[in-house]
């Protein structure tokens, strides 16, 4: 997939180990890495195979979560022209191949 991020900040964390190390932690950090990594590698969303990826229901904006560890996730957005859409007005996450990841954050936290 074609990865995007909602800030400078955010893309620092995600692309410097050392940045998540000290935000998150050595744990965090180490799966956050995984974690993208199966995100790049991945053809669409609905194509990441592990981290428990689903939308999330109470978000304004449809957005996907994906676990790491630690009650941590990331949390991403379809990032393309024409958003893919199902008959019924959701997104169709099988057609999603762009995502700007908007947050890493605790899961319970909106």
């Amino acid at each position: 997939m074609i990865v995007s991020f909602e800030t400078k900040e955010l893309r620092e964390i995600c692309e410097l180990e050392e940045e998540a190390k000290a935000r998150f932690g050595n744990i965090v950090a180490l799966k956050l890495q995984h974690r993208l990594a199966d995100i790049f590698a991945a053809n669409n969303v609905c194509d990441i195979p592990v981290g428990n990826p689903h939308e999330v229901e109470a978000c304004r904006t449809p957005t996907y979560q994906i676990s790491l560890v630690e009650n941590f996730c990331i949390r991403i957005v379809a990032n393309q022209k024409k958003v893919p859409v199902l008959e019924n007005g959701s997104v169709d996450w099988n057609n999603v191949m762009r995502v700007k990841i908007i947050s890493i954050q605790k899961e319970h936290d909106q």
